[in-house]
């Protein structure tokens, strides 16, 4: 399990007297919200909070991602949410990571929402974010309004 070892390995670098920086969380954050365990993800998001160290795009990206696994759409919609109070903007791909999460539980409706917010945020939907939102229209067996897209 990739996870068990990003965390093995971060943990690892304390008793070395080296410091992880962003950088190394991002790379536990990721494996654990790809393997789809977000509580873990959300472990180490604290741990570098705590340590002073300043989320990035990525960081929040990755958590978005792995939001999908557990069907945990709102918590990824909390987090895309986040981004504004961190002086971060948000890019289509953690948009399309959000839009992703929205169709494990079918939230169709703010599937679109975030879509549009994106293209009033001047940001171009990309290939990944149309097939995320079609899909959480085929899958909530909304197909008229996935063929307008």
């Amino acid at each position: 399990h990739r996870w068990q070892q990003a965390l093995l390995l971060a943990s690892s670098l304390a008793p070395q007297h080296l410091e992880p920086d962003i950088i190394t969380h991002n790379a536990a954050i990721s494996a654990c919200a790809q393997a789809g365990r977000w509580q873990e993800a959300l472990a180490l998001l604290a741990q570098a909070e705590c340590s002073r160290l300043l989320p990035t795009m990525t960081t929040y990206t990755s958590m978005i991602a792995g939001c999908r696994h557990e069907g945990s759409w709102i918590l990824a919609l909390h987090l895309l949410a986040e981004l504004s109070s961190r002086k971060l903007e948000a890019t289509m791909d953690a948009y399309g990571a959000a839009i992703l999460a929205c169709e494990t539980g079918r939230w169709w409706q703010q599937a679109l929402y975030m879509l549009e917010a994106a293209e009033l945020k001047s940001l171009l939907p990309n290939a990944f974010a149309f097939n995320a939102a079609i899909n959480t229209l085929g899958k909530s067996a909304i197909w008229e309004q996935a063929l307008r897209l």
